[in-house]
């Protein structure tokens, strides 16, 4: 229980940091650094969310967890979301949350066009990144944040 507590805790912390970064700094700055790492902070606040999750309901033995995190967020997306009040809308954000993310740490390049970050992949296919998808995607985080904390502090 302890571990799932940290995991909730260590996703408001990053939602902090994540609004910080989008709602101040970014305006101030407008680099695009800030807002992929708005972007990043995002995706790990659903890590953190979907962790706990898990692990609450492997505690509860409703569910088993494997090495494979693609097999467990199967898991969570079939069997876990539904009882935390998390939609298919979500699950399908979440999914285009992680591919971005991906997509940046794959990229051979980026670079910073009329506010927005267009990242391109190997074989030169573009992925654009604004400070409305940005935003949007940390929403959608601080969202299952409230979700996860309500379902597993309510089983508590």
């Amino acid at each position: 229980m302890n571990k799932i507590l940290k995991n909730i805790d260590d996703a408001e912390k990053r939602t902090n940091i994540a609004g910080h970064i989008i709602y101040v700094t970014y305006p101030l700055l407008k680099d695009k650094k800030l807002l992929i790492k708005a972007l990043l902070e995002a995706k790990e606040i659903v890590i953190a969310c979907i962790s706990a999750i898990l692990q609450n309901e492997y505690i509860n033995k409703r569910i088993d967890l494997t090495r494979d995190s693609s097999n467990n967020f199967k898991i969570f997306s079939d069997k876990c979301a539904s009882r935390y009040n998390i939609n298919e809308r979500e699950i399908q954000k979440i999914i285009e949350l992680f591919e971005l993310a991906e997509k940046h740490k794959e990229s051979s390049m980026e670079f910073m066009k009329d506010n927005k970050v267009i990242i391109l992949d190997r074989k030169m296919k573009i992925e654009t990144l604004t400070v409305e998808k940005t935003k949007d995607m940390i929403e959608l985080a601080k969202e299952i944040l409230i979700k996860t904390k309500n379902g597993i502090l309510r089983k508590i």
